[in-house]
């Protein structure tokens, strides 16, 4: 691990540990005070949002009926992933922006930790939106191998490809590039970005994860859109036949039908739509994918780094967001999740009361 020291005065040479060091860049907070604090005003509040609110999606989807489906286990892995973000990475990178190269210059293990969780997670997600496309495409495209194909036993066997694929990525880091370090114009723990072989296997591997999730997303919505007009020309059809049809329980269950393709219809255009909102919030990782391929030729300056990482790791505040915004089933999720978790600390204190 580097640290990219300028110069190392030994003040005292009986104790290696005595040693003044002159680092590359000054801590942020002394070289840019108001760009520093617009970072930790959005790096605090994602990181609140996105532990919570994708701890309130896993919830909502143990919790809710509708949403207690085996695909809904994609999302159960996005929202881990994102919490990992969340809850690991962001909080250890305002750490990096406020004391810089000093405060992770003993602590090369919880570094090298932090840029191992970051990949992983981050890869992990992109897959998990592939996933997500592909499910909805053999749903939409074969019905009825979809329910012998994503069953409670295999749902979460697929669900747990997209982490065992990001891992299997991050060993060449280890390997070959002498694995993750403190950088201190980007301020994160990720890889040495001087380094052209690790940036570009970098770069190929989110720009393969993305490209994927693109086209996956693409096919789905294409296949979804074509789905939902042949279900929408069957259903007027069913309800003409209710009023021609004179018999009561026939009228019933013409009715049933149709409330049911209608359904269907509504929950193939909500997939489309959550599947759609998902990739265009993780379209926000672009600035960094884009400096990564070309820092080689071009200089962008430590508050380019600073805020391009800062946007890729936002992606998982925005996920829950999406589910609240483009999901009726979630808004109703997260409101019993949160009225569960009030209720239970209510009933807490006033146990403590009544034990007084």
């Amino acid at each position: 691990m580097e640290f990219h020291l300028v110069t190392s005065v030994g003040i005292n040479t009986t104790n290696e540990s005595d040693q003044s060091f002159q680092w590359t860049y000054p801590p942020y907070v002394e070289q840019s005070p108001g760009k520093f604090a617009v970072f930790i005003f959005f790096a605090v509040t994602f990181s609140v949002l996105g532990v919570f609110g994708n701890l309130l999606a896993i919830i909502s989807v143990a919790r809710e009926k509708v949403l207690r489906v085996p695909e809904n286990m994609f999302i159960v892995s996005l929202a881990a992933a994102d919490i990992l973000v969340a809850g690991c990475v962001l909080p250890f990178s305002i750490a990096g922006v406020v004391q810089g190269e000093v405060f992770f210059h003993h602590r090369v293990r919880l570094c090298e930790f932090l840029g191992t969780v970051c990949f992983i997670a981050c890869d992990c997600a992109f897959w998990c939106i592939t996933g997500l496309a592909v499910n909805r495409i053999v749903l939409v495209c074969y019905p009825k191998q979809y329910k012998r194909i994503f069953t409670w036993r295999t749902a979460p066997i697929f669900a747990f490809i997209p982490w065992c694929i990001a891992s299997l990525t991050l060993l060449p880091m280890f390997l070959s590039w002498g694995g993750m370090e403190f950088d201190p114009e980007s301020m994160i723990c990720l890889f040495d970005f001087d380094k052209v072989p690790s940036s570009m296997f970098v770069a190929a591997v989110l720009c393969v994860s993305v490209s994927l999730s693109f086209v996956s997303i693409i096919v789905a919505h294409l296949r979804i859109k074509a789905k939902r007009r042949q279900l929408a020309a069957i259903a007027p059809n069913i309800s003409l036949m209710n009023v021609t049809v004179g018999d009561i329980k026939t009228k019933d269950k013409k009715g049933d039908i149709t409330k049911e393709l209608r359904q269907e219809i509504d929950d193939i255009a909500l997939t489309g739509r959550l599947l759609t909102a998902i990739f265009i919030a993780s379209l926000i990782w672009l600035p960094f994918i884009v400096a990564l391929v070309s820092h080689h030729i071009m200089n962008y300056g430590r508050d380019f780094w600073a805020f391009a990482n800062l946007l890729g790791h936002m992606q998982s505040g925005l996920d829950c967001l999406c589910y609240v915004i483009i999901s009726k089933y979630f808004r109703r999720g997260y409101k019993n999740a949160i009225r569960l978790i009030f209720c239970c600390k209510k009933r807490q204190m006033y146990a403590a009361v009544e034990n007084v």
